[in-house]
């Protein structure tokens, strides 16, 4: 159903007609951004499992980043309502997680509620409310907490006000005392809800396909030109750059504004040769809360994704200074002051390993202090509230609280197209012990000035788009599947399309093809119960004759170690063609 359209159920004078359930109630959820979606997916659970409640959903459009919302609301499933039938329809109870708009025309008890950590910044957003031309930077104001979003015609327009802490209280009290006897102090959901999901965190980093080895990084940008993508755009790939794939895992959060903005498609765009990179991307849909649970290491800035991380006790760096948007006494200043800063003169990943082994208990406890002043009761504090609102006997049962699934993070790790392999063997003992670190190759132009030289040889993908990494190969591969019925005719005439390569390669999950020139083969396996990385067996090959042995020296079992903790592989070298 389009939101330009009326629609006759489950609203409407004749909704009785068409309707099947004989609801009681029915709330209308205002939402402005796809970041407000976010949030109401954190609030409306408390709904759940009543049928005496109907939840209609109205797109405001008063944001001047409000593109995805009507698909979003769609692709869930809801009844989406335009806005003029919104304000020309009485209903038991209206939301928001937003102050813009011209709310008060709802025919409804009205609750707003932050669609972030507390009240923390002067936004830029729509920083000209509609019935207003300047928006207050008194102490303790900003964006929904100052009168220009609080009062019309000099009254509070909504019934219940919610805050997260008593520290916004106070603020109101301060800054708009009018609005004072609406307020309710109600917990913040999305930090209760990552409390939960805690337990979760093996689970998340399973489906990341991050073994406990790993280390998982995730970079977080809020939006605008003061936060990580506006002052430090390099940062993804410069990290990346210094990060070994093989014992790494670093995922990218964008706020919401980041993505409608500019356009899913441009993000992806820009961040393409980081996504060939090994980058993997969170949906801004969702998934970004099970990512930070994931995390080893969290950089970020003074977006609310960095906050809860903190507070959560995940190793949090900053990335960029205090931003002049954040409030004093707030949450987020408090991360402002207490989180180490990333310095971009040193190399990244000391500063990554400094951070896990820092003191990080004392800062999470001070920032989580001012998140929330009733942790993990929020559903209980909202759905009193919301009921009282509806005039309604709460149910009987607890209010509903959901870990974050892991199924709305991405199944599949983005493979590293192009590889940068340095390499020492060991000649004692058998079989013959090979050591590799890798790099993603698409990056190491962002490479730090501060850290040597690289040599080694590139492994890339024969599809890959970049005709220079594919020239400069050592080791051209594809997967079986790409390389038709004849596995042999794709190894040599790739190996004679490209003269600087010194073996082409065919992999599958569990081995790989090699091929070295005049009908010279060799199949490696698997031969270990470490999770084997077959274009791990093609540079172990690629090392074994750069070292000086030749072809028919090929040991027949080789054991690969990379930089993670993880066992040696252990593979099984069948050599065929001359000599073999």
């Amino acid at each position: 159903m389009s939101a330009t359209s009326w629609v006759r159920a489950p609203i409407g004078p004749d909704a009785a007609r068409w309707t099947t359930i004989p609801v009681e109630r029915t709330v209308l959820v205002i939402v402005h951004t796809i970041t407000s979606a976010n949030r109401l997916a954190d609030i409306l659970p408390v709904f759940e499992s009543d049928s005496r409640v109907q939840i209609v959903f109205t797109a405001i459009g008063a944001s001047a980043i409000s593109e995805g919302v009507v698909d979003a609301l769609t692709n869930l499933g809801g009844i989406v309502i335009s806005w003029d039938q919104a304000v020309q329809t009485n209903f038991d109870l209206a939301m928001s997680v937003n102050h813009s708009g011209e709310l008060w025309k709802i025919a409804a008890p009205l609750a707003i509620l932050s669609h972030g950590i507390g009240y923390t910044k002067y936004s830029a957003e729509s920083r000209h409310p509609p019935h207003q031309h300047s928006l207050s930077r008194e102490p303790g104001a900003g964006y929904g907490m100052s009168p220009e979003w609080l009062l019309h015609d000099g009254r509070p327009f909504a019934d219940a006000l919610v805050f997260s802490h008593d520290e916004q209280l106070a603020r109101l009290a301060a800054v708009v005392p009018e609005a004072l006897s609406t307020a309710v102090v109600a917990g913040d959901p999305c930090f209760d809800r990552l409390r939960v999901s805690l337990p979760l965190r093996h689970r998340y980093r399973r489906r990341l396909q991050a073994a406990h080895t790993t280390t998982v990084v995730t970079i977080s940008s809020t939006w605008g030109p003061q936060s990580l993508l506006g002052s430090w755009p390099s940062l993804v790939r410069e990290l990346l750059s210094e990060l070994p794939i093989d014992s790494y895992r670093v995922l990218f959060v964008a706020h919401p504004n980041v993505w409608y903005a500019h356009g899913p498609w441009q993000l992806r765009s820009w961040l393409a040769d980081a996504i060939r990179a090994g980058l993997t991307v969170i949906d801004p849909l969702a998934g970004w809360q099970q990512a930070v649970l994931a995390s080893d290491v969290l950089i970020g800035d003074h977006g609310a994704v960095t906050g809860y991380a903190a507070a959560l006790g995940i190793p949090t760096l900053l990335a960029i200074a205090r931003s002049a948007d954040v409030i004093d006494g707030t949450a987020i200043d408090m991360l402002a002051r207490t989180a180490p800063r990333l310095d971009p003169h040193r190399p990244l990943r000391e500063q990554v390993h400094a951070a896990m082994d820092g003191n990080q208990p004392q800062r999470s406890r001070a920032v989580a202090d001012l998140i929330s002043a009733t942790p993990d009761q929020s559903a209980h504090q909202l759905r009193t509230l919301f009921y009282r609102l509806l005039s309604l006997p709460e149910p009987a049962t607890d209010p509903i609280l959901h870990p974050y699934p892991s199924s709305d993070l991405p199944a599949n790790r983005p493979p590293t197209a192009a590889t940068l392999v340095q390499g020492t063997i060991e000649h004692d003992g058998t079989p013959a012990h090979i050591r590799l670190h890798r790099l993603p190759a698409d990056v190491l132009h962002h490479r730090s000035t501060l850290l040597p030289p690289l040599d080694g040889h590139l492994v890339v993908h024969a599809d890959h788009p970049l005709r220079t990494l594919r020239a400069e190969a050592g080791i051209l591969y594809c997967n079986r599947d790409e390389a038709g019925t004849d596995e042999q005719t794709w190894l040599s005439e790739t190996f004679q399309r490209w003269p600087a390569s010194v073996l082409t390669a065919v992999i599958d999950p569990n081995s790989c093809t090699v091929y070295g020139g005049t009908n010279r083969t060799a199949k490696v396996s698997s031969s270990g119960s470490a999770d084997p990385t077959p274009l791990l067996f093609a540079s172990a090959i690629y090392l074994w004759l750069a070292d000086g042995n030749n072809w028919d020296d090929l040991p027949t079992q080789i054991s690969i170690d990379t930089e993670s903790d993880t066992p040696a592989m252990l593979a099984s070298v069948h050599r065929h063609g001359p000599g073999g």
